[in-house]
């Protein structure tokens, strides 16, 4: 059995079609749902959370990451206890293994992130012990066209008005993972993970300029770089841990971004292009 908070949102939602589709009975706790100690939840995976929005939440985002986790760990029973942190955490480490020593500023207002989610992480290994599984995130990507994040404002860009104006360097990078690969690995780490966190991204960066070459060949779009664009690279995320483990084969970025921008011509423009 599984339990998935946060089911209605990006990640969450994938997760409960994958369980389903694979015969897994899922529990999945509307939002003004009260821990008990009384309904064994299973296995637990706590996708709720904060992105691209965390500067201008900053109370939701220490609710959502640190205090109404602690609710559920403390107050809930569960087999395991699945969290979903961030490969950001990672900012300025030069070593992006899972046992790093990490590097955070509590004044840099865009660490807020990176300490709510470490917070979260600590809250997780005290109270969960063993049945901790801590799950860092890369840059995930599929089909979330209400999204902010930079893959699809590119998209939609394409697809609706045919010209990209891009603001950063080209010559910025991270790393991508596709959707249907990270709810794959949910699972198995879930239920076969031998350690308590785990990286889950694609172990290799992709530059703005690489990224916008497929958008252009799949779109036909046009394409002009603000000169003199900030330039931000990511430190390559270490996921030999997840490989070794458990062996994913991953879906090509091409190929992802393909398939998400077909899937994006099939939508309504009246709808999303706006």
């Amino acid at each position: 059995m599984f339990t998935v908070l946060g089911s209605s949102g990006f990640i969450g939602s994938a997760l409960v079609t994958y369980l389903r589709q694979r015969g897994e009975t899922v529990f999945c706790p509307p939002r003004n749902f009260k821990p008990s100690k009384v309904q064994p939840l299973g296995n637990l995976v706590y996708c709720i959370g904060l992105t691209a929005d965390f500067r201008t939440r900053p109370y939701d985002t220490l609710d959502a990451h640190i205090c109404l986790l602690t609710q559920y760990l403390s107050q809930c029973t569960y087999d395991t206890f699945s969290y979903l942190s961030s490969t950001r955490i990672y900012e300025g480490s030069n070593d992006t293994s899972e046992d790093a020593i990490l590097n955070v500023q509590p004044s840099n207002p865009g660490h807020l992130y990176n300490l709510t989610k470490l917070a979260g992480e600590a809250a997780c290994h005290a109270l969960a012990g063993n049945r901790a599984r801590i799950v860092r995130l890369s840059n995930v990507i599929g089909a979330d066209w209400s999204s902010p994040n930079f893959l699809f404002s590119l998209i939609r860009d394409a697809v609706c008005s045919g010209v990209l104006q891009i603001d950063s360097s080209p010559n910025s990078e991270k790393d991508y993972i596709f959707l249907a690969d990270v709810v794959e690995v949910l699972y198995k780490i879930a239920l076969q993970g031998k350690y308590k966190v785990y990286n889950v991204a694609h172990g290799q960066n992709i530059s703005n300029e690489m990224l916008v070459g497929m958008i252009m060949d799949a779109t036909g779009c046009l394409v002009k770089w603000t000169p003199g664009g900030p330039e931000n690279k990511f430190h390559i995320i270490n996921n030999i841990r997840m490989v070794k483990e458990f062996g994913i084969t991953q879906t090509s970025l091409k190929i992802a971004v393909r398939n998400l921008i077909d899937e994006y011509k099939k939508v309504d423009k009246n709808e999303n292009c706006i």
